[in-house]
């Protein structure tokens, strides 16, 4: 589309060049118009897709986990409270139905 606004508007500069006519003139002035609205669109699209691709793959889906209070008994248990940060807050891991499996997953 802007491919073809491009070369009417050469098509009609080059007309309007070897006779003056002011319907071509404001002609080329609209084509001048929606030239510059199709731009800043695809400026405000562009904008927009940076934003996304930076909160997708900005910090804000990074999570580090922490265990707190925990004390290592002689067996192979471990006990304590599992705390993870997302996006910079750290919050508590809720304990319903929690097993040995999650807990294995989290240690990896």
């Amino acid at each position: 589309m802007l491919l073809v606004l491009l070369l009417l508007l050469l098509l009609l500069l080059l007309i309007n060049y070897y006779c003056f006519c002011i319907t071509y003139s404001i002609i080329i002035v609209i084509i001048l118009l929606l030239l510059l609205l199709f731009s800043i669109v695809i400026i405000i699209i562009i904008i927009i897709i940076i934003i996304i691709i930076i909160i997708v793959l900005g910090d804000g889906y990074n999570f580090t986990v922490r265990l707190v209070g925990y004390s290592n008994s002689t067996t192979s248990l471990v006990q304590g409270r599992l705390e993870v940060s997302f996006a910079g807050i750290w919050g508590t891991v809720c304990d319903d139905l929690w097993g040995q499996d999650e807990s294995n997953v989290v240690c990896r």
